[in-house]
């Protein structure tokens, strides 16, 4: 039971992580874009 919730946390550690890492990086290039005279 312990191993499922920890594989089941572990997972959407790391889906969140995914996502954050991909709004971030479109956040990078909405910003350079609008920052470049």
């Amino acid at each position: 039971m312990k191993f499922d919730v920890w594989s089941f946390g572990s997972k959407i550690t790391i889906y969140s992580l995914g996502s954050f890492f991909r709004n971030s990086s479109v956040l990078a290039i909405i910003l350079s874009l609008f920052l470049t005279p």
